[in-house]
């Protein structure tokens, strides 16, 4: 079976692809090309409240509207594993210094079915992690980006997909932990 993969656009940032074969017809699907290996990094940064409540940090950029998601950040540099692109996101975007082993690993998610990226997921606690006024990385989508605090209820209303994916595999992870 002959499968066909024809690119219909492409920048920098996007990659505008269209899958053909004679047993599965036409599909047309979108990779990043200036992540190494489709691979990239989400992070979900949490700490508990004076009541002891869980809070989310969300970080928010600006689309055609404001839109809030986890920590995100593409795997771009050559020989750098998933963890440590993780541990550089976080300082970069959202200002707080963690090490490798602070980081909980939750496995790995496609951010959609027309989109070729596998993201790997972690979660950090970072109640007593050292804080940063964050840099960003000079890239003009972190320009405007900007953090905020929210409630476990309020996270769930969001519309990233992978808020609510991390959430769930930290829950599992919470619950397991428990239980040993």
């Amino acid at each position: 079976m002959t499968v066909k993969h024809e690119s219909l656009h492409k920048t920098k940032w996007v990659e505008l692809m269209q899958r053909t074969s004679e047993e599965h017809g036409t599909y047309i699907y979108i990779r990043e090309p200036w992540l190494l290996n489709g691979k990239a990094v989400s992070v979900l940064p949490y700490r508990r409240d004076e009541s002891g409540y869980v809070q989310f940090l969300l970080r928010g950029e600006m689309a055609d509207s404001p839109v809030f998601g986890t920590v995100k950040g593409g795997m771009d540099k050559e020989g750098e594993t998933p963890r440590q692109c993780a541990v550089r996101e976080l300082l970069e975007e959202v200002g707080y210094t963690a090490d490798e082993v602070n980081l909980i690993a939750l496995g790995m998610a496609r951010t959609s079915k027309l989109n070729t990226t596998k993201m790997y997921l972690f979660a950090v606690d970072v109640t007593n992690l050292p804080y940063e006024e964050p840099k960003g990385d000079g890239t003009a989508n972190e320009a405007n980006a900007y953090c905020q605090w929210v409630s476990e209820a309020d996270a769930i209303g969001y519309e990233d997909p992978v808020i609510h994916t991390t959430m769930l595999r930290l829950y599992n992870w919470t619950n397991q932990q428990e239980g040993e």
